[in-house]
């Protein structure tokens, strides 16, 4: 759980992956995040609200009222907690909880996201050169893959195109 003033994320892991994330934000409701995208409209999620209670998800609701297909749920899913995490990245400052214990099956839903790459779609979402400079080191460093380093990265898309040369550091 990663928090900054009133803010709270929280960001569920199992075996190194993503699996799910909540937040305290409004805007980052699944509800909102179908409006936003255009996925649903704003008097089908008004509906769909009013028949909440007795522990039925947004999502469910949608779906059993037609309003979105189980696929669209899914992918609609997959970018809410996508977005969560990705905001998270900007933060310069806040406080953060690890806790290791089993994830809670009753509000987590399971979502297949591919870490290394959400990790690296965030850090290209940090603008402040100065932040990433402190955070890289110095412009003249090289770095290297390690053997685990090289099996994370195999999914990424690094090519030149995504690359911003610092000095010594993308070679």
């Amino acid at each position: 759980t990663l928090s900054r003033g009133e803010v709270s994320k929280t960001i569920y892991i199992k075996n190194g992956q993503v699996v799910f994330a909540v937040s305290n934000v409004a805007e980052d409701r699944l509800g909102e995040t179908l409006l936003r995208d255009g996925i649903i409209g704003y008097a089908q999620l008004e509906t769909a609200i009013g028949y909440m209670g007795g522990g039925k998800r947004l999502g469910s609701i949608l779906v059993e009222l037609g309003y979105l297909a189980p696929d669209k749920l899914v992918r609609g899913l997959l970018h809410q907690v996508k977005e969560i995490i990705l905001s998270l990245f900007p933060w310069e400052g806040g406080a953060y909880r690890f806790v290791e214990e089993p994830l809670p099956t009753c509000e987590v839903i399971t979502l297949n996201i591919a870490t290394s790459r959400l990790i690296l779609d965030g850090i290209r979402r940090i603008q402040t050169w100065p932040r990433i400079v402190h955070s890289v080191g110095n412009a003249r460093a090289t770095y290297g893959l390690t053997r685990e380093g090289r099996a994370l990265a195999e999914d990424l898309d690094l090519g030149a195109a995504h690359v911003v040369p610092l000095g010594g550091l993308v070679r």
